[in-house]
């Protein structure tokens, strides 16, 4: 949760928001989470964040959170806007690629932080 401050105040710093919506977007990025993200980070034993996939036949892919918890891996990716199939797609493939790794248990999510809403994709 500290992060999101730190990281607002990098945005703002890169010209990327205006800082008279930091305060508003400080409390909307609380709310979400502790809505949707603290159970899972809680229960994650590790998490890792934007760490490339390296696959020998795949270029690079680089979801935004891996959570590693006792047995399983999730996947989890951030947008804003509105829900497409193209994201889907995008953590089923971050998945797969992490299964061909040799793990087994891996789940994934998206969470549309506008929405805001938590969907997992089988």
């Amino acid at each position: 949760e500290n992060q999101i401050e730190e990281r607002l105040n990098e945005l703002i710093a890169n010209g990327e928001i205006d800082r008279q919506y930091k305060d508003k977007m400080v409390d909307q990025s609380h709310e979400i989470f502790k809505k949707y993200l603290t159970d899972l980070y809680t229960s994650s034993t590790k998490i890792l964040s934007e760490q490339s996939i390296l696959f020998a036949t795949v270029k690079s892919s680089r979801p935004d959170k891996i959570l590693i918890q006792n047995n399983q891996l999730i996947v989890l990716d951030f947008k804003t806007g509105a829900a497409e199939k193209k994201h889907h797609k995008q953590v089923r493939n971050y998945a797969q690629l992490l299964k061909r790794m040799g793990h087994e248990n891996v789940k994934s999510a998206l969470l549309y932080t506008e929405i805001p809403e938590l969907i997992w994709v089988d």
